[in-house]
């Protein structure tokens, strides 16, 4: 089976399987999106590769050798510590968006690592969530409330693809933090994103069930997408065959 079969179908079951309800959209304040909402509880296992990269993090950021591959990041973040929420949100998007879009295959050579801030830096970079992941983590470092942040797996209309953003709640309204963007944006400036799930630390959320079911077709994820428009196109394309970015 093509790898990106794999990946999306990946993705398929996870959403059937927690039988989402219907995506409805906020109020004036709070996330963008709501949805059947639920305690994160790593034992049920329901997002390996979140719980354990989670896991994984808390390992490396005691362990030496791992430490040497973020002493960069962590200087970087000492320059922001008296800077305010908008302008640490702003320079941790263009920070981890300079390094290089990299599939798993490529890092890894298997289809789907969800990586730590130390694996993501060390490798020079890595796929959709792995730049949401490292913003995660650069604000939650820098104090941001981990509350108001998740990462968001949606659906890019405009590719045909499954991809991975940070949202962050701010002053009453979500932005998000994109790996094909360089500045924030809202949810309005990309109409084409179809969010399906999203987590932290402590919850998840599902959002409308039937949108996947009818809108993503797995068989058709590497085909030609259409024209990107106004996306930044990474420095680094990758293979027309990848599903996510």
């Amino acid at each position: 089976m093509h790898p990106g079969v794999l990946a999306v179908s990946g993705f398929m079951m996870v959403v059937a399987l927690l039988a989402p309800r219907e995506v409805e959209a906020a109020d004036e304040d709070g996330f963008e999106f709501r949805g059947a909402i639920h305690g994160l509880d790593p034992a049920d296992r329901k997002f390996p590769k979140w719980t354990d990269m989670l896991r994984r993090d808390a390992v490396q950021r005691a362990d030496p050798v791992h430490a040497r591959s973020l002493e960069d990041w962590r200087a970087f973040l000492a320059t922001l510590a008296d800077g305010d929420d908008r302008r640490k949100i702003e320079a941790v998007n263009a920070y981890v968006n300079a390094f290089r879009y990299k599939p798993d295959f490529e890092s890894y050579e298997i289809v789907d690592v969800w990586q730590t801030p130390a694996e993501f830096f060390a490798n020079a970079g890595g796929d959709c969530e792995d730049f949401a992941i490292a913003k995660f983590m650069s604000l939650r470092e820098l104090g941001l409330p981990a509350d108001r942040m998740r990462i968001v797996l949606l659906h890019d209309g405009s590719r045909r693809v499954i991809h991975a953003v940070l949202e962050y709640e701010r002053e009453g309204h979500a932005v998000l933090l994109d790996n094909l963007h360089d500045a924030p944006v809202r949810w309005r400036d990309v109409p084409y994103y179809h969010p399906i799930f999203a987590l932290n630390a402590a919850n998840y959320w599902i959002f409308k069930r039937d949108y996947w079911r009818e809108q993503i077709d797995p068989r058709r994820q590497w085909k030609s997408p259409p024209a990107e428009g106004r996306l930044r196109r990474p420095e680094s394309e990758p293979p027309s065959d990848v599903t996510r970015r």
